[in-house]
């Protein structure tokens, strides 16, 4: 789990924050995310696409100490990024 506005933002992604729902709208390169604290699925519309893409994440999105954290892997992947994991440094590599 990670801080969503560091990954997104890192990303070059636009990230907003609806209270009301509880919701998270990531935006980049014609693609949106949204995912809400608490819950496993997720949605994804691409540019000029008809609809949503309903998607589920591994674990629920939460806020920890005020910040929103989401699975690593779920949201880089959707914003076009491949992650690899080196387990004899234990370290984890993001390429966009």
């Amino acid at each position: 789990m990670v801080p969503i506005r560091f990954i997104a933002e890192t990303m070059q992604a636009k990230v907003n924050w609806n209270q009301e729902l509880k919701e998270v709208t990531i935006d980049r390169d014609g693609k949106t995310i949204r995912i809400r604290i608490g819950s496993k699925d997720g949605y994804v519309k691409e540019e000029g696409g008809l609809g949503e893409d309903k998607v589920t994440l591994d674990a629920p999105p939460e806020i920890t100490k005020g910040r929103t954290f989401v699975p690593l892997r779920f949201i880089s992947e959707i914003l076009g990024a491949r992650i690899e994991w080196n387990e004899k440094l234990r370290e984890i590599t993001i390429k966009d």
